[in-house]
């Protein structure tokens, strides 16, 4: 809305410059106008410009009524979205009802546990083979900070 006002102004008080004269020539805009009809002021120039921006106005403000922001079939097609989903949501319960499906996160908490199972059992398989090798070491100590490294390595 601020755009049409502004280049209107543009058109009216733009100019070149000052002249050899050392003042500043009309517009070209401004200057078509006078020249276009005899005995026409400044004045009468400067509303016939405003008269065209607020044509240009109520054509604009015309146009946006005219046209809609968001077409009909979307306005359809979000209205339908939440039965649509629901309908889906229910559709996919039934299926893992029926087929014993899991969900994403169903299948990553048990490959989580399936991780966290193995890396037990590499603790005690290596806390194992230590004890064995070396008689002196202690086996929960061990265990500890095996436990602790796999703890950190999780984390990152």
């Amino acid at each position: 809305m601020v755009s049409i006002p502004i280049n209107v102004a543009i058109l009216l008080f733009t100019s070149t410059g000052k002249d050899d004269n050392g003042e500043f020539p009309n517009s070209a805009t401004m200057q078509y106008f006078l020249d276009r009809e005899e005995g026409r002021t400044k004045f009468e120039v400067v509303l016939i410009l405003i008269a065209i921006e607020h044509v240009l106005l109520g054509i604009k403000i015309v146009m946006a009524q005219l046209i809609p922001d968001v077409p009909n079939e979307v306005l359809v097609d979000e209205r339908r979205r939440p039965k649509i989903q629901a309908i889906a949501e229910e559709e996919m319960h039934k299926l893992k009802r029926e087929q014993d499906l899991k969900t994403i996160d169903e299948i990553m908490d048990e490959i989580s546990k399936e991780n966290q199972r193995k890396a037990a059992e590499q603790i005690e398989r290596e806390v194992f083979e230590q004890v064995q090798r070396n008689a002196n070491v202690d086996p929960d100590a061990l265990a500890a900070k095996k436990r602790k490294k796999m703890r950190m390595m999780e984390d990152i």
